[in-house]
């Protein structure tokens, strides 16, 4: 999303976007053996999806988006003839 490995606050993520972000999620969640206990980051165990570092980027992506930082949507709209 960011094009670096460590992004920093000033980063912005001009590669991907929040919905991109959940869809990745969601469909990562749906072959996770463990779908119900949280993510346990000491014993790495459980689903990550339901980590709080997934949740907080996905928060992070979407503050930038509504700022008008992160990426521009991709979505097309409808024809509307005049």
């Amino acid at each position: 999303v960011y094009g670096v490995k460590n992004p920093g606050p000033d980063d912005k993520p001009t590669l991907g976007r929040s919905s991109a972000l959940e869809y990745d999620k969601k469909a990562l969640s749906y072959y996770m053996p463990n779908k119900l206990p949280q993510w346990n980051a000491l014993t790495k165990f459980g689903n990550p999806t339901k980590s709080i570092e997934v949740n907080a980027l996905i928060k992070h992506v979407r503050k930038k988006e509504v700022r008008g930082q992160g990426a521009k949507s991709k979505t097309g709209r409808a024809f509307e003839d005049e």
